[in-house]
């Protein structure tokens, strides 16, 4: 999840009752979700793999010393973290290990920011419920996560979360959809 849409779910949370009204009758709102060990171990394999496929060469091109990363694109999944480490990594000449302990300490504060965003989310999601009795149909599809090669997940993915999905939206159009609840094992 991006920041993005940690502002539509805010949107939603501080919506008027009259208003969601109004949208709860037209749409649907599926939430896949995970145990949160789960997540926490997948956030780190993502974050790996953006660094991996070049995260700091990336924001380098964007890096603007003393900008703030508090807008649009520089607000971005790791941006601020490796912008803290472009402006430090300047200022140290020649020393390797250095720059690789202010890389790792910018990685680990991707991951541990990225965290927060999910619980945040999960937390405004959970208001939605809770205070404007939103009906959220839930996939717990914390089997499926467990798994760390991508085919594997691709192909469970395949054959338990999106036909959970497709059943729920085939419930929402036949107005038989009452906060389903489904765990995918």
């Amino acid at each position: 999840m991006n920041r993005r849409v940690d502002t539509s779910v805010d949107e939603m949370v501080n919506a008027e009752q009259s208003v969601l009204n109004r949208k709860a009758d037209t749409r649907i709102d599926e939430m896949v979700n995970a145990e949160q060990s789960v997540l926490n171990r997948r956030v780190d394999m993502r974050v790996d793999k953006m660094v991996n496929e070049g995260l700091v060469d990336e924001v380098r091109q964007i890096f603007i010393p003393d900008a703030k990363y508090t807008k649009g694109i520089r607000r971005s999944t790791g941006v601020p973290e490796m912008a803290k480490y472009l402006s430090e990594e300047k200022n140290i000449d020649g020393d390797d290990e250095s720059k690789k302990m202010i890389l790792q300490v910018s990685i680990s504060s991707i991951k541990r920011n990225t965290r927060i965003l999910i619980c945040n989310q999960l937390d405004k999601i959970q208001r939605l419920i809770n205070e404007k009795m939103w009906s959220v149909h839930h996939i717990i599809a914390t089997d499926v996560f467990k798994e760390d090669r991508k085919e594997v997940v691709d192909e469970e993915w395949r054959n338990t979360v999106l036909p959970a999905c497709l059943d729920i939206v085939e419930r929402f159009l036949k107005n038989d959809d009452h906060n389903i609840s489904i765990e995918c094992t």
